[in-house]
């Protein structure tokens, strides 16, 4: 597979993580989805959700796909695991703005979207650049999908700076991430010539 550095340097072959690191990365994956439904449970004690319903409905769901991806993982030969550790990280993606979007938004507290970042090194070490464009997109669509949501179902004013700011803070974090993997994992093979 060929990818382009978004510095402006010669296309280089990029190497994968072979099955057993794409392996140990998705099951790591399922490991920390149980504390985070574990918090997000906690923390409807404290904040409570505007839709509850839809918060327990959202914990079983992710229950679900969880349990689904460690069996899943368990039993995906090498060729496939790949697929199953995508699958998993693009149903976080969506997951993440569902959480957002039952507790009715992040209110002051802006600063939850920087958990989005961990999603972006996951899809980074599985694709690269473009698993960090791909991500920047769902953050970006997300953002503006939640915040349309939120004003239709809430009536609260579409937060274009919020949504401006930290799609751009997105942007340069995938662009850091897919910098350093070009760097750290794209170094790994040898040069030509």
């Amino acid at each position: 597979m060929r990818t382009l550095s978004i510095l402006g340097l010669d296309a280089a072959e990029r190497p994968r993580l072979n099955a057993t690191s794409i392996r140990q990365l998705a099951k790591l994956g399922t490991v920390v989805r149980w504390p985070g439904l574990l918090f997000a449970a906690v923390l409807s004690l404290a904040v409570p959700p505007k839709f509850p319903l839809g918060l327990a409905l959202l914990l079983i769901w992710v229950a679900v796909y969880n349990a689904w991806g460690m069996i899943a993982i368990s039993r995906a030969d090498d060729a496939s695991i790949l697929r199953v550790g995508r699958a998993l990280t693009l149903i976080d993606t969506v997951s993440y703005f569902l959480v957002l979007f039952v507790f009715g938004g992040v209110g002051a507290s802006t600063s939850i979207y920087a958990a989005y970042i961990l999603l972006i090194v996951w899809m980074v070490a599985y694709d690269g650049a473009e698993g960090a464009m791909l991500c920047v997109a769902i953050f970006v669509l997300g953002m503006l999908a939640l915040h349309g949501a939120l004003g239709a179902v809430f009536h609260e004013d579409f937060a274009t700076r919020e949504v401006l700011l930290w799609s751009l803070i997105m942007v340069v974090a995938a662009a850091i991430l897919a910098a350093y993997d070009r760097i750290v994992v794209g170094g790994v093979l040898p040069r030509a010539g």
